[in-house]
C-alpha cells in the first residue's frame, strides 16, 4: 500500500516536472520567435532601402551613359572638321 501511494507520488512528481520543462522550452521558442520576427522585419526594411537606392542608381547609371554617348559624338564630330 504504502509502496503504490510513492508510486504515485512519483508519477505524479514525474508529470509536474515534465510540465515545468514543457513550459520553460515555451517560454524559450516564443522568445526565440519573437527575435526572428523582429530580424525579418529590420530585413524587410533593409531590402526595402536597398530597392530604393538601387533603383536611384540604375537611373543616375542610364543618365550618364547616355552623357557618355552624347559627348563621344561631339568629341568625334570635334576631331573630324578640318
Amino acid at each position: 500500500m504504502l509502496l503504490k501511494q510513492r508510486q504515485e507520488e512519483n508519477q505524479h512528481k514525474d508529470g509536474e516536472l515534465y510540465r515545468d520543462d514543457l513550459r520553460e522550452r515555451i517560454v524559450k521558442l516564443e522568445t526565440l520567435l519573437d527575435e526572428s520576427s523582429k530580424e525579418k522585419d529590420k530585413m524587410r526594411e533593409n531590402i526595402i532601402l536597398l530597392t530604393t537606392s538601387l533603383s536611384r542608381l540604375e537611373v543616375e547609371v542610364d543618365f550618364l551613359r547616355k552623357e557618355n554617348e552624347k559627348l563621344r559624338a561631339e568629341n568625334q564630330l570635334l576631331r573630324t572638321r578640318p
